[in-house]
């Protein structure tokens, strides 16, 4: 029986999806473990990959349809396939830093039985752009300064802070591992989005713990234009407003202030490193900070219109 076992979903993965299979695979441990790819409905050639070396060392291949995958409902597949104590969960872009990645991200739920969940680091991959690079690290940051193992000690205090459950429920499947037997009693949900976050408040709410294992890594980030800001941004909005009741931008005023204030604050910064942005990257810049309020927005709309 395997201790751990890396559950990878796909869907044309490319390249990049061979270079996290390759550093999955060579993970330094002193337990036994496997890597099992869910693929729903691939066509490029690294899902001919995949299926040359499922059943030979390590990979498993589970092939779905497209319309059957679910973030919730698909993890939750994975799980089930799995015959280990801890089932750890990787996207086809989320590149670990190194070879022991699955040993540190395992080592808090071997180290207390009372750990449910751990999510490791997030880095920019070195190719992103300088404010992207700052910003996840200054983000993770935070959690670096926290308690590496949290759960709610203080019910009361715990509804009455806002702050103290966004800390609490962070969670994210980029690069996360939890305990099989918590998983049977809390399993994820079937959501369209968030499954992640979501699955942690509940283990939270449940009762158990959640950990934090800074020195389990992986590169994981993304750039996005005009539109795909856009769409992220009100489908990330529309989640957390439904979901968890979050205020959001409510009014077309308060984009605009927002987004000019952002952009004003995000120029300081380039002026303070010595980076001089070009009258087109201005624009763009200013272009994507009205891009991700409006989405904002529209997600608060949508969301407040499901309430109704």
């Amino acid at each position: 029986m395997n201790k751990a076992t890396v559950v990878i979903p796909v869907l044309n993965g490319g390249d990049l999806l061979l270079a996290v299979l390759g550093m999955a695979l060579s993970q330094k441990v002193d337990f036994e473990y496997d890597v099992l790819v869910i693929d729903s409905g691939s066509t490029d050639l690294a899902l001919g990959y995949v299926r040359d070396a499922a059943g030979k060392g390590r990979i498993r291949l589970k092939e779905i349809p497209q319309k059957e995958f679910g973030h919730g409902k698909t993890r939750n597949l994975g799980v089930q396939l799995s015959d280990s104590e801890y089932v750890a969960f990787l996207t086809q872009d989320a590149l670990p830093v190194d070879e022991f990645w699955l040993a540190n991200l395992v080592r808090p739920m071997m180290d207390s039985a009372e750990v449910a969940g751990v999510f490791g680091r997030h880095y920019a991959y070195p190719a992103s752009g300088p404010k992207m690079r700052h910003d996840l690290e200054s983000f993770m940051q935070g959690f670096d300064k926290g308690p590496r193992v949290v759960r709610i000690e203080d019910r009361a205090e715990y509804d009455a802070s806002l702050s103290m459950r966004q800390f609490m429920h962070f969670y994210s499947d980029n690069n996360s591992c939890l305990r099989k037997s918590v998983w049977e009693r809390v399993p994820y949900r079937d959501v369209e989005y968030g499954e992640d976050q979501i699955w942690a408040r509940d283990i939270i709410e449940a009762g158990y713990a959640k950990a934090y294992a800074p020195d389990a890594g992986v590169y994981h980030s993304h750039t996005y234009g005009v539109r795909d800001t856009f769409k992220r941004a009100k489908v990330d909005r529309k989640f957390w407003v439904k979901e968890f009741g979050y205020t959001s931008v409510s009014s077309l005023r308060a984009m605009h202030n927002e987004a000019k204030n952002q952009y004003r604050a995000e120029r300081a910064w380039y002026e303070e490193q010595g980076i001089d942005l070009s009258p087109l990257q201005s624009v763009q810049l200013y272009a994507k900070k009205l891009a991700n309020f409006y989405g904002e927005y529209r997600g608060h709309l949508e969301a407040s219109a499901d309430g109704r």
